[in-house]
């Protein structure tokens, strides 16, 4: 069982599934870009158009790809949760 999925995972994404992940990450990239709002924060919205514009023009998987991922992706959702303490506050005693 173990070769037969290895053998499909190495045969990769389908053109359909490409085409279709592709599309919607250029999408984004460019309705990122296009709302950015005209403050400080302008700058994280290209940035973030920008990276989605990169993953639709990729089309093998790589390392590399995994770990653009995992900096746009990861590091922010670690640093909400951990800012947020993820539901594991402290509540306080008058609730």
């Amino acid at each position: 069982m173990y070769k037969e999925a290895e053998e499909q995972i190495s045969k990769g994404l389908s053109p359909f599934s490409r085409f279709l992940l592709g599309s919607v990450a250029g999408l984004f990239g460019v309705m990122m870009i296009l709302i950015a709002p005209p403050t400080d924060k302008e700058i994280y919205f290209y940035i973030f158009g920008g990276f989605c514009l990169v993953i639709c023009l990729g089309s093998d998987q790589s390392i590399f790809n995994a770990i653009l991922f995992g900096v746009f992706f990861g590091v922010p959702g670690f640093t909400y949760a951990v800012k947020t303490k993820f539901g594991f506050a402290r509540k306080s005693p008058n609730k």
